[in-house]
């Protein structure tokens, strides 16, 4: 029994493991056009413990058929920006987290109707300012910057690597757990079998 749980366990992580390497191939060849070479792969913070995000366990409920995902992954890119220690730049000023999403948030709702999905929310909220026309940056070492969106698009692409990874690993659960259990069986007495007048289910 033990080994068969191992068995089962390791076919799985290897199975993760592989969608993972894949995802991450397809996500550097198909990097979006605003992506530039000085941010390509960055995030906002290295390596985030998901579980610590709050809307990330629901990202994962209701992924991928719920009409809200688009929602939900754009309330994850408020979260990140809150969460991060990174400073950003809108038209020369430099703002902390909690400020930059405070500002990104109320942008959001105000055209709200015009965004459906997570990268409409980057293309058309976090990419600059509506004003004058200047570009949301973010302040890396060495006084270099980066734009924003570019980091909010592979904050996006992280994300769904998750979720895909997420979702096949537990598809992949259900069928052996569905192959693994018993058929229910029905146990009648003769005089109740002469009664049943239909298949038993």
């Amino acid at each position: 029994m033990k080994t068969e749980c191992r068995r089962i366990l390791l076919s799985k992580g290897i199975f993760a493991l592989i969608l993972i390497l894949c995802a991450g191939c397809a996500a550097k060849t198909h990097q979006h056009p605003e992506s530039t070479s000085s941010s390509s792969g960055m995030l906002l913070s290295e390596s985030p413990d998901l579980h610590k995000i709050k809307i990330f366990n629901r990202l994962l409920e209701a992924y991928p058929e719920s009409p809200d995902i688009e929602d939900l992954k754009i309330q994850y890119l408020l979260e990140r920006v809150q969460m991060s220690q990174i400073q950003f730049i809108r038209n020369g000023e430099v703002y902390g987290g909690v400020r930059a999403m405070m500002h990104l948030r109320w942008k959001y709702l105000r055209k709200k109707q015009n965004v459906h999905t997570a990268e409409d929310f980057i293309r058309l909220i976090a990419t600059g300012s509506s004003i004058s026309g200047r570009k949301y940056m973010i302040k890396m070492d060495k006084n270099q910057t980066c734009p924003l969106d570019s980091l909010l698009y592979n904050e996006l692409r992280y994300l769904e690597r998750i979720l895909i990874t997420q979702a096949a690993v537990k598809e992949q659960w259900e069928t052996e757990r569905d192959v693994k259990e018993p058929a229910e069986v029905v146990d009648l007495t003769e005089a109740e079998a002469e009664t049943v007048t239909e298949p038993l289910p």
